[in-house]
Protein backbone atom coordinates (compact mmCIF):
# COMPACT_ATOMS: atom_id res chain seq x y z
CA UNK A 1 0.00 0.00 0.00
CA UNK A 2 1.19 3.14 -0.94
CA UNK A 3 -0.23 5.51 1.49
CA UNK A 4 -2.12 4.57 4.63
CA UNK A 5 -5.71 5.34 4.20
CA UNK A 6 -7.11 7.26 7.36
CA UNK A 7 -11.02 8.32 8.23
CA UNK A 8 -12.14 11.16 9.50
CA UNK A 9 -16.04 10.59 10.66
CA UNK A 10 -18.02 13.52 10.98
CA UNK A 11 -20.67 13.37 13.02
CA UNK A 12 -20.63 16.63 14.60
CA UNK A 13 -23.71 18.34 12.94
CA UNK A 14 -26.60 20.29 14.82
CA UNK A 15 -29.25 17.97 13.45
CA UNK A 16 -30.83 20.87 12.86
CA UNK A 17 -33.45 19.23 10.35
CA UNK A 18 -33.64 15.98 11.91
CA UNK A 19 -34.92 18.05 15.52
CA UNK A 20 -33.24 14.69 17.30
CA UNK A 21 -29.60 14.08 17.48
CA UNK A 22 -29.23 11.84 14.59
CA UNK A 23 -25.75 9.67 15.70
CA UNK A 24 -27.86 8.37 18.48
CA UNK A 25 -30.75 7.70 16.69
CA UNK A 26 -31.47 4.22 17.17
CA UNK A 27 -30.18 1.56 13.68
CA UNK A 28 -30.10 -2.36 13.76
CA UNK A 29 -30.25 -2.16 17.93
CA UNK A 30 -27.37 0.42 17.57
CA UNK A 31 -26.97 3.74 17.12
CA UNK A 32 -26.33 5.51 13.98
CA UNK A 33 -22.65 6.24 15.14
CA UNK A 34 -22.20 2.95 16.00
CA UNK A 35 -23.35 1.53 12.87
CA UNK A 36 -20.79 3.90 11.07
CA UNK A 37 -17.69 2.98 13.46
CA UNK A 38 -18.80 -0.74 12.17
CA UNK A 39 -18.48 -0.05 8.69
CA UNK A 40 -14.81 1.93 8.90
CA UNK A 41 -14.02 -0.27 11.57
CA UNK A 42 -11.21 -2.11 9.65
CA UNK A 43 -9.82 0.57 8.09
CA UNK A 44 -5.57 -0.09 8.87
CA UNK A 45 -5.42 3.56 9.31
CA UNK A 46 -6.12 6.42 12.07
CA UNK A 47 -9.70 6.47 12.88
CA UNK A 48 -11.33 9.51 13.80
CA UNK A 49 -14.63 10.98 14.95
CA UNK A 50 -15.73 14.62 15.27
CA UNK A 51 -18.46 14.85 18.27
CA UNK A 52 -20.42 18.15 19.21
CA UNK A 53 -21.14 18.63 22.87
CA UNK A 54 -24.21 17.01 22.49
CA UNK A 55 -23.17 13.86 21.73
CA UNK A 56 -19.54 13.65 23.50
CA UNK A 57 -20.80 11.15 26.32
CA UNK A 58 -21.08 8.76 23.65
CA UNK A 59 -17.53 8.94 23.06
CA UNK A 60 -17.01 5.55 24.72
CA UNK A 61 -18.68 3.57 22.21
CA UNK A 62 -16.38 4.67 19.57
CA UNK A 63 -13.22 3.28 21.12
CA UNK A 64 -14.27 -0.80 20.46
CA UNK A 65 -14.25 -0.02 16.74
CA UNK A 66 -10.72 1.73 16.84
CA UNK A 67 -11.78 5.34 16.68
CA UNK A 68 -10.60 8.45 18.61
CA UNK A 69 -12.99 10.93 19.54
CA UNK A 70 -12.61 14.46 18.62
CA UNK A 71 -14.48 17.36 19.86
CA UNK A 72 -15.57 20.46 17.78
CA UNK A 73 -16.74 23.11 20.38
CA UNK A 74 -18.13 25.37 17.30
CA UNK A 75 -20.21 23.04 14.84
CA UNK A 76 -22.32 25.42 13.84
CA UNK A 77 -19.29 26.61 11.24
CA UNK A 78 -20.12 23.94 9.53
CA UNK A 79 -18.34 20.36 8.14
CA UNK A 80 -15.46 22.45 7.40
CA UNK A 81 -14.37 22.88 11.22
CA UNK A 82 -14.97 18.89 11.51
CA UNK A 83 -12.86 18.28 8.53
CA UNK A 84 -10.26 20.55 10.16
CA UNK A 85 -10.05 19.43 13.50
CA UNK A 86 -9.91 16.16 12.12
CA UNK A 87 -6.74 17.31 9.96
CA UNK A 88 -5.41 18.43 12.42
CA UNK A 89 -5.31 15.64 14.80
CA UNK A 90 -3.87 13.45 12.23
CA UNK A 91 -1.18 15.90 11.99
CA UNK A 92 -0.33 15.54 15.53
CA UNK A 93 -0.31 12.04 15.54
CA UNK A 94 2.28 12.27 12.62
CA UNK A 95 -0.29 10.23 10.59
CA UNK A 96 0.54 10.82 6.91
CA UNK A 97 -1.04 9.49 3.96
CA UNK A 98 -4.65 9.82 2.11
CA UNK A 99 -8.18 10.32 4.30
CA UNK A 100 -11.58 8.92 4.07
CA UNK A 101 -13.63 11.14 4.78
CA UNK A 102 -17.14 10.28 5.96
CA UNK A 103 -20.37 11.50 7.91
CA UNK A 104 -22.34 9.34 10.32
CA UNK A 105 -25.84 9.95 9.06
CA UNK A 106 -25.49 7.45 5.97
CA UNK A 107 -26.92 4.07 7.40
CA UNK A 108 -26.73 1.88 4.28
CA UNK A 109 -22.38 2.06 4.10
CA UNK A 110 -21.57 -1.15 5.31
CA UNK A 111 -17.70 -2.89 5.74
CA UNK A 112 -18.22 -4.43 2.65
CA UNK A 113 -18.44 -1.02 0.37
CA UNK A 114 -15.57 0.75 2.70
CA UNK A 115 -13.35 -2.00 1.68
CA UNK A 116 -14.22 -1.96 -1.63
CA UNK A 117 -13.79 1.91 -2.27
CA UNK A 118 -10.36 1.58 -0.14
CA UNK A 119 -9.18 -1.34 -2.48
CA UNK A 120 -9.65 0.30 -5.22
CA UNK A 121 -7.94 3.38 -4.19
CA UNK A 122 -5.04 1.66 -3.37
CA UNK A 123 -5.25 0.02 -7.06
CA UNK A 124 -5.89 3.25 -8.50
CA UNK A 125 -3.33 4.95 -7.05
CA UNK A 126 -0.93 2.77 -8.19
CA UNK A 127 -1.76 3.24 -11.46
CA UNK A 128 -1.96 6.80 -11.09
CA UNK A 129 1.11 9.10 -12.90
CA UNK A 130 0.58 11.79 -10.02
CA UNK A 131 -1.29 9.20 -7.12
CA UNK A 132 -1.04 11.70 -4.29
CA UNK A 133 -3.40 14.03 -6.08
CA UNK A 134 -6.05 10.77 -6.93
CA UNK A 135 -9.32 11.55 -5.56
CA UNK A 136 -11.62 8.56 -5.30
CA UNK A 137 -15.61 8.86 -5.12
CA UNK A 138 -18.21 6.28 -5.31
CA UNK A 139 -21.35 7.18 -7.11
CA UNK A 140 -24.45 4.90 -6.46
CA UNK A 141 -27.50 3.51 -8.05
CA UNK A 142 -28.83 3.86 -11.45
CA UNK A 143 -28.66 7.07 -11.52
CA UNK A 144 -24.78 6.93 -10.52
CA UNK A 145 -25.49 10.03 -8.06
CA UNK A 146 -22.10 10.52 -6.43
CA UNK A 147 -21.95 10.62 -2.43
CA UNK A 148 -19.71 9.20 0.25
CA UNK A 149 -17.37 8.34 1.73
CA UNK A 150 -14.47 9.96 -0.55
CA UNK A 151 -10.89 9.30 -0.66
CA UNK A 152 -8.66 12.11 -0.96
CA UNK A 153 -5.02 12.17 -1.24
CA UNK A 154 -2.42 13.57 0.32
CA UNK A 155 -2.31 16.05 -1.74
CA UNK A 156 -5.08 17.50 -0.82
CA UNK A 157 -4.88 17.61 2.57
CA UNK A 158 -4.20 21.23 3.18
CA UNK A 159 -7.03 22.84 0.87
CA UNK A 160 -9.29 20.60 3.23
CA UNK A 161 -7.83 22.09 5.93
CA UNK A 162 -8.50 25.67 4.69
CA UNK A 163 -12.01 25.26 3.57
CA UNK A 164 -15.32 26.81 5.35
CA UNK A 165 -18.89 26.81 5.88
CA UNK A 166 -20.59 23.55 5.03
CA UNK A 167 -19.74 22.43 1.90
CA UNK A 168 -16.97 20.14 3.28
CA UNK A 169 -15.09 18.78 0.50
CA UNK A 170 -17.35 19.29 -2.16
CA UNK A 171 -15.27 22.55 -3.21
CA UNK A 172 -12.24 20.84 -3.91
CA UNK A 173 -14.24 17.63 -6.13
CA UNK A 174 -15.74 20.55 -7.85
CA UNK A 175 -13.20 22.96 -8.21
CA UNK A 176 -9.11 22.17 -8.52
CA UNK A 177 -9.56 18.57 -7.55
CA UNK A 178 -12.22 17.77 -10.82
CA UNK A 179 -9.65 16.67 -13.21
CA UNK A 180 -8.21 13.96 -10.51
CA UNK A 181 -11.50 12.87 -9.75
CA UNK A 182 -12.15 8.53 -10.80
CA UNK A 183 -15.22 6.72 -9.81
CA UNK A 184 -16.42 3.73 -8.45
CA UNK A 185 -19.75 2.54 -8.95
CA UNK A 186 -22.28 0.31 -7.39
CA UNK A 187 -25.25 -0.70 -7.87
CA UNK A 188 -27.05 -0.71 -4.32
CA UNK A 189 -27.73 3.43 -3.40
CA UNK A 190 -25.88 3.13 -0.14
CA UNK A 191 -25.06 6.47 -0.48
CA UNK A 192 -28.57 7.73 0.88
CA UNK A 193 -27.91 10.37 3.78
CA UNK A 194 -31.00 10.97 6.44
CA UNK A 195 -31.48 14.48 6.84
CA UNK A 196 -35.18 14.56 8.17
CA UNK A 197 -37.45 12.53 10.14
CA UNK A 198 -39.34 11.04 7.30
CA UNK A 199 -35.94 10.18 5.67
CA UNK A 200 -35.01 7.90 8.69
CA UNK A 201 -38.27 6.66 9.40
CA UNK A 202 -38.47 5.83 5.48
CA UNK A 203 -35.21 3.75 5.88
CA UNK A 204 -35.27 2.58 9.57
CA UNK A 205 -38.81 0.66 8.24
CA UNK A 206 -37.03 -0.75 5.52
CA UNK A 207 -33.39 -1.48 6.63
CA UNK A 208 -33.19 -0.32 10.48
CA UNK A 209 -34.33 -3.32 12.01
CA UNK A 210 -31.78 -6.34 13.57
Amino acid sequence: MMNKIHVILLAAGLSSRMGQVKPLLPWRGKTLLENACRAYGHVTGRKLVVLNKAVEAAADVVSPYGFQSVINEYPERGQSESLRLGLAELDRLGASGAVLCAVVDQPLINDEIVRTICDAYEAKSAQSDCASKLILCPRYGHSKERGNPVVFGPYWRPLLAELTGDTGGRQILKGPGAPHVAYIDFEMNAGTDVDTPDEYKELYNTWGYE
